[in-house]
């Protein structure tokens, strides 16, 4: 379970989980199958995987602890400064999800404002990882409240070159182009 949780181990355990057709799998099965994983997950100490499966299980205050741990290995070494943008993303989420907004707020102010490198390219270019001090400027950027359509662009323009601002009205009749 090294890169997250998207893993293998999710893929083959969890995702592909045996099931009868098109019926859903039991609430009852879905929990012991996300805690064999979290099991593993503490095993093999891969606590970005445990984080984000806690995440999934809203278990908040232990995927916090799980992301401190995985900050604090990213301190020694592996992943470096995308593994510590990622920690330190997660922990803020954590804390959204458990409801406490201005320590979520706040972590993402300060993550948004650190010199952490954001990833990009690594394995020559082959693979990429998410931009987390840019996801984090645009996360506080949402819950300060500013609008995420800074530019003021109409919803709906008929197709016209310059059209005028309106409310899009969505139908389920096809309506043909002027």
């Amino acid at each position: 379970a090294y890169w997250g949780l998207y893993s293998g181990l999710l893929t083959h355990k969890w995702l592909d989980a045996p099931h009868d057709g098109e019926e859903p799998i039991s609430q009852a099965k879905q929990d012991a199958i996300s805690d064999d994983y979290i099991r593993r997950c503490k095993e093999k100490k891969d606590y970005a995987s445990l984080a984000r499966a806690l995440i999934y299980r809203e278990r908040w205050d232990e995927a916090i602890s799980a992301f401190k741990a995985y900050h604090d290995q990213q301190i020694k070494g592996r992943d470096g400064d995308q593994g510590r943008a990622e920690a330190l993303h997660g922990i803020a989420e954590a804390h959204l999800g458990a409801g406490r907004f201005e320590v979520a707020k706040q972590m993402y102010h300060d993550l948004a404002h650190t010199n952490l490198a954001w990833g990009g390219y690594y394995n020559g270019g082959k693979s990429t990882y998410p931009n987390y001090v840019d996801l984090a400027a645009r996360q506080l950027h949402w819950m300060e409240g500013r609008r995420l359509d800074g530019l003021g662009l109409p919803k709906c323009n008929d197709l016209k070159p310059f059209p005028t601002p309106q409310e899009a009205e969505y139908t389920e009749t096809f309506k043909s182009c002027p």
